[in-house]
């Protein structure tokens, strides 16, 4: 730090910030890589709107006869289980899907869409 203090230039204290900021970026790179994971800000695009809806209506269609709390359908999808939760939310007011059980929200598939209401 004594070789640093004594230079006393303008433009060392801004190099050694960049420095400093590049390994920090580095090291966590190497420990996101090490540890299996995606680093952040390296994700695929945003989802377009409605995929985790349509997600979820699958895995209803292929299991019509199960009932499922949105916990399990997200750990299926590898998704929230309160994102998993607002797409159902949406996908019973569609009329595609239906609440089974309330105290415990159990869903399941509604095998024919409920007719849309006319908005008075």
């Amino acid at each position: 730090m004594r070789w640093y203090l004594g230079y006393g230039g303008s433009g060392h204290p801004a190099a050694m910030d960049a420095i400093c900021a590049t390994g920090t970026q580095a090291r966590r790179l190497m420990k996101a890589a090490a540890g299996g994971r995606r680093p952040r800000g390296t994700s695929d695009p945003a989802a377009r709107p409605g995929q985790l809806r349509d997600l979820v209506a699958a895995h209803l269609a292929t299991h019509p006869d199960t009932e499922f709390i949105p916990h399990q359908i997200g750990r299926v999808l590898g998704r929230s289980s309160s994102a998993v939760a607002d797409a159902l939310d949406r996908l019973t007011a569609l009329g595609q899907a239906q609440l089974a059980c309330g105290k415990r929200r159990r869903y399941r598939h509604r095998a024919t869409p409920a007719p849309a209401q006319a908005g008075n």
